[in-house]
């Protein structure tokens, strides 16, 4: 039978473990809240921070300019170097992005076009009042469409943003490194104004701070077509807004 002497060193070790993983669980959550982790997926999703909403619109912008010439080419890969260049003062906004876009444009026999393919990658920064982020932006996205009949464009594919933010609207100005990535099952593209009309998504955000926590999300994304989608996780649902 063992001794109390030698079974106090443990507990007491055991303890001090359990004190120890609470206090690291504990700053993790601190990490990033919901309300925090949302308002940093609006932003990621926005048209003049290069968000999804841009990647679209530009691409659907260049592939129509491209099917109005007239001898366009099909089922070419076509490459194109651009940037994305804003500034608003009033919300105060800077937004510098390198674009490299590649698009296909798929057609049939008889060289009408039935499908597209996607795939855009942003580079650069956007400095607003609330958050600045230096990050790397990619869409692969995928669909049809093209028929006069469609008033809309559908598409599957994945969004993602990988980067540092600094939360200009907290306390002492908390810097993170994120990754969000968003697989949609299928999004309608209102063809002429290239509003999401429909589609939803799965959410996935995880990320660290400078203080080695951590922190990790995930949850799914509804778009109700008014320039609006709805972010849930769990029980909770939040709004937001994509222009």
């Amino acid at each position: 039978m063992k001794s109390l002497r030698s079974v106090f060193p443990v507990l007491s070790i055991l303890f001090a473990f359990l004190l120890f993983t609470a206090s690291c669980s504990e700053n993790a959550s601190k990490v990033i809240s919901e309300e925090e982790a949302v308002e940093l997926i609006q932003y990621s999703l926005q048209y003049n921070k290069g968000g999804l909403n841009f990647s679209t619109t530009y691409n659907f912008q260049e592939m129509e300019a491209r099917m109005a010439t007239p001898a366009y080419t099909c089922n070419v890969e076509l490459g194109i170097s651009d940037w994305l260049d804003f500034v608003s003062n009033s919300p105060h906004l800077i937004t510098y992005y390198d674009i490299i876009s590649n698009q296909k444009i798929i057609c049939d026999d008889m060289d009408s076009p039935t499908s597209f393919w996607i795939n855009t990658n942003l580079t650069g920064y956007y400095q607003s009042d609330r958050i600045n982020s230096n990050d790397v932006v990619t869409a692969n996205l995928a669909g049809t469409g093209f028929e006069e009949s469609s008033e809309v464009y559908r598409m599957t594919g994945s969004f993602s943003r990988r980067g540092s933010q600094t939360f200009t609207f907290s306390e002492n100005n908390r810097n993170i490194t994120s990754e969000l990535n968003i697989n949609f099952s299928e999004l309608h593209i209102k063809k002429g104004n290239y509003t999401i009309t429909s589609g939803e998504g799965t959410i996935t955000l995880t990320g660290t701070d400078n203080n080695g926590g951590t922190f990790a999300l995930e949850g799914s994304i509804v778009f109700d077509g008014s320039g609006i989608g709805t972010i849930f996780f769990g029980d909770n649902d939040y709004r937001i807004y994509l222009n």
